[in-house]
């Protein structure tokens, strides 16, 4: 399966060391991840996506990238592909507007039922899919609860709209896949629904069955600094919490974090 890594912190930040530097960075996790990675990151309120179908830790643009990326919102992905050609159509993250998303997982017999999934999508938002993927099938149906509400456009979207459309997608695919599958070390062909999403003001993650841990960080006055997600422990230095199963974790523009119990 693949690997996800999200950051939201307080001020402008380098990604480096989670990307390159740390003992289990994300070049190093794409020696079993090697079909291809991806990054987003936000501007002055504006998403940009750069990605590639090759090997990030044989890539040179990753590394230089990596080093000179600046930002206070970046998702990154590497890929293990399950479903879909090794194409940079088929890289994370994906975007629409300044929405991002970055999947770990996998639609259980998704090429059988990809019409139905596929049939729950706006057909205004359905032309904007430009691979081949589940992955960009589950971004694309999140965002289509999200036009149900009247919401995708607004440029301060409430949270619990956006909450309420992740569960509407995840119990749709749900409906027609099957159950989500607990247990991470399960065959990849099961239904997994680990995800991140971002309108570069937050961040949403939610633990569909891969592992995803998070990292607080704190400023010497108790404040939080940064929140780090990523699918492994990056190092062994700082301490690594595991999201529960089915739990959303939100980070606000502000920094605030809070765990949606979906149990």
């Amino acid at each position: 399966m693949c690997r996800l890594f999200a950051m939201k912190s307080k001020t402008v930040n380098a990604v480096f060391p989670y990307l390159v530097e740390d003992h289990n960075a994300l070049i190093h996790q794409s020696v079993a991840n090697p079909h291809g990675w991806g990054l987003a990151f936000y501007q002055e309120n504006k998403a940009f996506i750069l990605k590639s179908e090759k090997t990030a830790h044989q890539c040179a643009r990753f590394r230089s990238v990596s080093e000179s990326l600046m930002a206070n919102t970046v998702l990154a992905h590497i890929r293990k592909a399950t479903v879909g050609f090794q194409k940079v159509e088929n890289s994370h993250p994906f975007q629409f507007g300044v929405w991002t998303f970055v999947h770990n997982g996998n639609i259980k017999g998704f090429e059988n039922i990809k019409h139905l999934i596929l049939k729950e999508i706006d057909p205004s938002l359905k032309q904007h899919i430009k691979g081949d993927t589940d992955s960009e099938a589950v971004f694309f149906l999140i965002l289509s609860y999200l036009h149900a509400s009247g919401s995708l456009e607004s440029k301060d979207v409430d949270s619990d709209l956006v909450l309420t459309s992740i569960n509407a997608a995840c119990a749709k695919i749900c409906d027609i896949a099957g159950e989500l599958c607990p247990y991470d070390q399960a065959e990849a062909s099961e239904n997994f629904l680990t995800f991140l999403l971002s309108d570069g003001n937050r961040i949403w993650a939610h633990q569909g069955g891969k592992h995803l841990y998070y990292r607080l960080s704190y400023q010497n006055s108790g404040e939080l600094k940064d929140v780090t997600f990523s699918s492994e422990p990056l190092n062994a230095a700082e301490e690594w919490n595991l999201l529960g199963f089915q739990d959303i974790a939100i980070v606000d523009h502000r920094l605030g974090f809070n765990i949606c119990k979906n149990r």
